[in-house]
């Protein structure tokens, strides 16, 4: 399923991919990677507000990641 949703991400389809990460979520909850996917292909279509629980996540995964962090503003940012 993750390499459905890169695809898609690659081929800049970010609805369809969001949709494909959260299916790899359920089959892998324990994966920051596809939390992260996620939420930056929720970014890229604009849906900011939705993509912050998924950089949430990634962020208890790993306090220290900082490029979450950022894209994490940048949602914040997008969110007015």
């Amino acid at each position: 399923m993750i390499h459905k949703a890169t695809f898609l991400f690659d081929i800049q389809r970010f609805d369809e991919a969001a949709d494909a990460y959260d299916q790899a979520i359920r089959h892998h909850p324990d994966d920051p990677v596809a939390y992260y996917m996620k939420g930056l292909s929720l970014l890229r279509s604009g849906r900011n507000e939705e993509a912050l629980p998924c950089f949430e996540q990634v962020i208890r995964f790993d306090p220290d990641d900082v490029m979450t962090h950022h894209k994490m503003g940048k949602a914040l940012f997008g969110c007015g």
